[in-house]
């Protein structure tokens, strides 16, 4: 931060709260002091060509992973409709590598590099990467097997905080992908005694749930798996499984 004349607030900020790779924030620096806006520049996402019936973001939570057999058969359920899994996280991609539709993968932060370790054991061709709109202030890390697959929004439409977040991200993608239906797992919240880090995850994801439904109030958004999120109405995915 002292040798590109940067606030060390700034630099901390992307270390302990943003969860950024210290290569994406050498990055970053690198483009700065290069007076570049990004390294790279993508081709926009979708233009209206992809429509989906319903849209499954996973986040990073236990409960996209302890339910993931719940999950997918959902998917396998709705299987008449046109669907498509949103990772807004690849913690727990894992898990869906067996599941025959369409994935789109958000890559922000560390996500480029993590995916490396689990896009081997998917099917490349139901593989696609997106990124947050150009400039991307930590600059862009893509696998170089994924480039050609990969391409970046044109801009977050439904709120104007948190727009390089996963969560900002993943539900811009369900808007731009014209899904009628956003179902939420994996984003399981906090309780108790919390840390900085978690309290502004938490603000974060709170202000763009209620963001999205209130401008978008056409879609029925949901989270379907256990949840301490306020801003966004909860079913159960085993209910939706027996109805």
């Amino acid at each position: 931060s002292g040798f590109s004349l940067l606030p060390q607030k700034d630099v901390m900020d992307w270390v302990t709260r943003r969860f950024y790779s210290i290569n994406s924030i050498l990055r970053a620096l690198h483009n700065m002091r290069n007076k570049k806006d990004d390294n790279i520049k993508l081709p926009l996402f979708n233009d209206g060509k992809q429509q989906f019936d319903i849209a499954l973001i996973i986040g990073g939570g236990p409960s996209g992973a302890n339910s993931a057999t719940a999950l997918k058969a959902l998917l396998t359920k709705y299987a008449d409709k046109k669907i498509c899994i949103i990772h807004a996280s690849s913690k727990n991609a894992g898990y869906y590598n067996d599941i025959d539709v369409p994935q789109f993968f958000c890559l922000v932060g560390n996500e480029g590099y993590r995916l490396e370790k689990v896009f081997a054991n998917f099917d490349l061709s139901k593989i696609s990467c997106i990124l947050p709109p150009y400039p991307r202030k930590m600059g862009t890390y893509i696998p170089q097997q994924l480039i050609e697959k990969s391409s970046e929004l044109k801009e977050v439409t439904f709120s104007s905080l948190y727009q390089d977040s996963h969560t900002a991200l993943a539900l811009q993608t369900a808007i731009e992908l014209c899904a009628k239906t956003v179902y939420i797992a994996g984003y399981d919240g906090y309780e108790g005694s919390i840390g900085e880090n978690e309290r502004v995850l938490t603000t974060e994801n709170e202000h763009l749930f209620s963001a999205i439904t209130s401008k978008h109030p056409e879609i029925d958004i949901a989270t379907i798996t256990t949840s301490k999120y306020k801003g966004v109405k909860n079913l159960s995915v085993y209910r939706l499984l027996i109805d």
